[in-house]
C-alpha cells in the first residue's frame, strides 16, 4: 500500500480491528459509517503496532489519540475518527453504501486522472515512502519478536485457549 501509485480510498462501515484499522491510515480517503469503530488490541495482547501505525497514526490522528490506541488499546469511535482527522467524511450507516458510492462515482467522473496521481506523487513523496517502508520492516521484526515473547504467549494462551508449541 505504501508504494500504491493509484488512489485508495478506504470505506469502513463496521468494526476495523488490527491490521484492517492500521492499514487504513495508508489510505488517500477514509470515509467510515457513524456504526464503524477502530480498534488496536496490541497492548492488550502482548504484541506492538504493525502496518506502517506507529508513524502514521500519529501523523493522520494527532499523538494524544494515536497513543490512546497503540499505547493503550482503547478503541476509536467513528466521530471521534472524524473529529481528530483519521477519517475525512462521516456517513449515516443507514445510508452508507449509497452516500460512498456517490463520492466516489463523483470523484470518478469529475477529476482528472493524471493530475490526481501527480499530485498524490508529491503529497507522498519518494522520502516519505521510504520512511514508511522502513517502518514497515521494523515493526515486522518487532511483531514477530513480540510474538516469541512468554508473556505474549501466555496472554494469548490464556485468552485464546491456545497451546504453546514451544
Amino acid at each position: 500500500m505504501v508504494r500504491h501509485k493509484k488512489i485508495l480510498i478506504g470505506l469502513v462501515n463496521g468494526p476495523a480491528i488490527g491490521i484492517a484499522c492500521t492499514t487504513l491510515s495508508l489510505c488517500d480517503l477514509l470515509i467510515c459509517s457513524d456504526k464503524a469503530y477502530f480498534s488496536t488490541p496490541f497492548t492488550q495482547m502482548g504484541i506492538c503496532p504493525e502496518g506502517t501505525s506507529s508513524v502514521t497514526f500519529a501523523q493522520s490522528m494527532g499523538y494524544t489519540k494515536a497513543a490512546q490506541m497503540v499505547l493503550f488499546s482503547e478503541s476509536l469511535s467513528a466521530q471521534d475518527a472524524f473529529t481528530c482527522g483519521f477519517v475525512a467524511r462521516l456517513l449515516p450507516h443507514q445510508t452508507f453504501k449509497e452516500d460512498a458510492r456517490k463520492i466516489v462515482e463523483k470523484y470518478a467522473a469529475n477529476l482528472v486522472p493524471q493530475s490526481i496521481l501527480y499530485s498524490k506523487n508529491m503529497i507522498k513523496s519518494d522520502d516519505l515512502k521510504k520512511r514508511l517502508l522502513g517502518v514497515n520492516i521494523y515493526e515486522g521484526i518487532c511483531v514477530k519478536e513480540r510474538f516469541m515473547a512468554p508473556e505474549t504467549m501466555d496472554k494469548l494462551t490464556k485468552k485464546f485457549g491456545l497451546q504453546s508449541k514451544l
